[in-house]
């Protein structure tokens, strides 16, 4: 958790204009394709307080992020912050205290989980609230952290339970605000988010048995189930019929079809999310490592060491890795996703009685990323 200051940096060309939702697309891949900072010159900064463990998304020209903090004196919610100037252009308090959840993009709405445990849906041109769903009814504090999937006109997200009438559960709305289904799972670590692909659903769930869910979307009906060593704390990937995921002590690849274990390797994982580019694997480590894993074998490749815990997932555009670091002045880095050597890096220095380590995840737009930190 951290201060919030939204960073955006330099580059030369522009190439994908949106980054739409968490880890860019539908499989949740973090691969952008296209061309990112190769220095660390800074376009703006925006200070709107409170504290933000989402990432931020971006689209027509807007950057969108959440932020929060219980008893805090401070306008917590969803904002909308324009992409060239940072100026924000409207704020939604999502039900009064902000939120955790990072938003999905998808038209002219903005699809987004609150603290008070809702799902919300805003307009994204004025940030009106268009509907909202109660969805966790006894939430904990973070509220609905998982950041919702936009799929062929429906929006998935999932719940944490943390008490005997408060289950964990995939939740399926329309965008009219209808609940379409649901499937409860047990327990499931509350940062987690559901990816999709070929019309199957992948998800984490059941704390007591660490599991990976397939769903087939239009059946409704499970298709397989994984079970981890440990809890399982990133979003799922998805590449070349690969799922990859990580638990709290190891990194995981599953066949999407049958759910066979393909490989695995010993990883320490607070929250980081792989990032598949190119066969290659990219993901942060408690202790403070950038590793990369060859997807097809799970060879490791190479690593990089920064200079804190990683909670962030790693973004690959323009053959560079972007990832921040959990620091009391947490720090940027750009590597090269070839070679594993440091391209750049950029410490946001707080000032005195603030720390802005990172937990938030880049989004790259119009070859900028944005980070908050």
């Amino acid at each position: 958790m951290c201060m919030l200051l939204g960073v955006f940096l330099l580059t030369a060309s522009t190439v994908v204009a949106n980054y739409p939702l968490f880890r860019y697309d539908e499989q949740r891949t973090g691969n952008v394709s296209g061309d990112g900072p190769q220095t660390s010159q800074i376009l703006w900064s925006t200070d709107i307080g409170g504290l933000v463990d989402s990432s931020p998304v971006v689209a027509h020209g807007k950057v969108f992020v959440s932020n929060w903090w219980i008893g805090w004196n401070f306008k917590g919610g969803l904002y909308c912050l324009n992409e060239s100037t940072g100026e924000i252009v409207w704020n939604n308090s999502i039900g009064g205290g902000g939120g955790a959840s990072t938003a999905a993009v998808e038209g002219d709405r903005v699809f987004i989980g609150s603290l008070t445990g809702d799902l919300y849906c805003i307009n994204a041109s004025n940030g009106t609230t268009i509907w909202n769903k109660t969805i966790e009814h006894s939430p904990a504090y973070w509220g609905v952290a998982s950041s919702p999937l936009v799929y062929e006109n429906m929006v998935f997200v999932t719940t944490f339970s943390n008490n005997a009438s408060n289950n964990g559960t995939l939740h399926v709305f329309d965008f009219n605000g209808t609940e379409v289904w649901n499937l409860s799972t047990g327990d499931t670590f509350y940062y987690t988010s559901p990816a999709v692909a070929d019309g199957k659903l992948y998800f984490a769930g059941n704390l007591t048995n660490h599991s990976l869910f397939c769903v087939d979307i239009a059946t409704r009906e499970m298709q397989w189930r994984f079970n981890a060593s440990t809890q399982i704390k990133s979003t799922p990937a998805i590449s070349d019929d690969t799922i990859l995921f990580a638990s709290a002590d190891r990194l995981y690849a599953v066949n999407a079809a049958d759910g066979t274990e393909l490989w695995n390797h010993s990883l320490s994982c607070a929250m980081s999310s792989p990032a598949v580019s190119s066969g290659k694997v990219y993901i942060g480590s408690s202790d403070s490592t950038l590793y990369c894993y060859d997807a097809q074998s799970g060879a490791e490749l190479r690593r990089f060491l920064a200079n804190g815990p990683i909670y962030s997932s790693p973004v690959v555009a323009h053959n560079t890795v972007y990832f921040g670091t959990n620091t009391a002045n947490g720090t940027i880095y750009a590597v090269d996703a070839a070679d594993g050597t440091l391209r750049w890096s950029y410490s946001l220095n707080p000032p005195s009685g603030r720390y802005y380590n990172i937990m938030s995840s880049p989004a790259v737009s119009d070859g900028i990323p944005c980070v908050f930190g």
